[in-house]
């Protein structure tokens, strides 16, 4: 049970990155989008997209609701057995109610952290899927690969000089225009009109 949780979420984790990274294609580029009359596709592929993550989301449900209420009701029985084991000990006078009804308050204890557990279960698998799928990115190889002899930059020659540049006078009425000049080994900066 706890391996098809892991995989579930791994799987859900993958699907959801998949969402995440249509929609990361298609809102920053939606002018472009538009000019070339895509809108039809982008929408297909990410109703594709949707409809991947809830399949692989519903196999998760389907597990975890099978799970949840197991352990629910093991505890039930648990609890059962308990109470008929200490009915047939207090017929037969080898215990008393008081010490049958502390035993059933202590298993109580006992089986609703047990089940506070195996609801834990549902959070640790989540955050275990994602930190795998971090560590996979992380550990994800370059497909561009380093120079072995990388080449050393020339130092710079000449000079550059850019004169009053600043904002059109309609954005920032007022404002000083500046100059740039830049020489090699030397940064030449004023400000005025």
């Amino acid at each position: 049970m706890r391996g098809r949780l892991s995989v579930g979420f791994d799987r859900i984790s993958r699907v959801w990155a998949d969402v995440t990274n249509v929609l990361s294609d298609t809102i920053p580029g939606v002018r472009v989008v538009k000019a070339f009359a895509q809108e039809e596709h982008e929408i297909e592929r990410f109703r594709q997209a949707n409809v991947r993550n809830l399949e692989v989301n519903d196999r998760v449900n389907k597990v975890w609701s099978l799970f949840s209420p197991t352990v629910g009701l093991m505890t039930e029985i648990g609890l059962l057995v308990v109470w008929g084991f200490g009915i047939w000990l207090v017929s037969n006078d080898q215990i008393t109610v008081g010490v049958l009804s502390a035993f059933i308050a202590y298993i109580g204890r006992f089986y609703t952290r047990l089940d506070s557990m195996s609801r834990i279960v549902n959070i640790t698998q989540k955050a275990a899927a994602g930190a795998k799928r971090i560590f996979d990115v992380l550990d994800q190889v370059s497909s561009v690969p380093e120079p072995t002899n990388p080449a050393a930059a020339a130092a710079g020659e000449g000079s550059h000089l850019v004169a009053r540049c600043g904002l059109p006078p309609w954005q920032s009425p007022g404002d000083p225009q500046f100059e740039f000049g830049h020489s090699a080994g030397r940064d030449d900066r004023s400000g005025g009109p």
